[in-house]
């Protein structure tokens, strides 16, 4: 979106955060090759306005070597894993697949649901998703509507 004030009421909350924080534009990229869908690379920047050719061009090329570096490090191999991937590292984001399947077992939702609680609840209190997997994990946080 090239004006985050545009549509405020699309996103409540959002583009008042994001100009807060120096963001005035965002642009969502796919990240996926084929049939496999891994997620989005958004960029922001702080003017409004549509990307330039040339800034199209940078984009797209930054999401496809997002793409290759994701998908070469799901490889488990450790000489082919990125250093911000490796496990040692904080934000890996195997967690949050493992506490992604764990609320769709104990809540019985879909995953793109159980995803949606992670990613809503990370944004609420204004914590890396990582964190926030971490604890559901260790069992700190269990999304039990009777107790959050």
């Amino acid at each position: 979106m090239s004006d985050l004030t545009f549509d405020e009421q699309r996103r409540p909350g959002f583009a008042d955060s994001a100009s807060a924080n120096g963001a005035h534009a965002a642009f969502a990229f796919p990240l996926g090759l084929g049939a496999i869908r891994l997620g989005t690379l958004t960029l922001c920047r702080r003017k409004t306005g549509s990307l330039s050719p040339d800034e199209l061009t940078d984009a797209l090329a930054l999401a496809d070597l997002s793409t290759t570096a994701l998908l070469a490090d799901s490889s488990g191999e450790d000489d082919q894993l990125a250093l911000w991937a490796r496990k040692d590292t904080a934000g890996h984001y195997d967690d949050v697949h493992v506490a992604t399947g764990m609320l769709t077992a104990r809540l019985d939702i879909s995953l793109q649901d159980a995803l949606m609680r992670l990613r809503a609840h990370a944004y609420s209190r204004q914590l890396p998703i990582t964190e926030v997997a971490r604890a559901v994990i260790i069992r700190q946080s269990r999304f039990d509507p009777h107790q959050e």
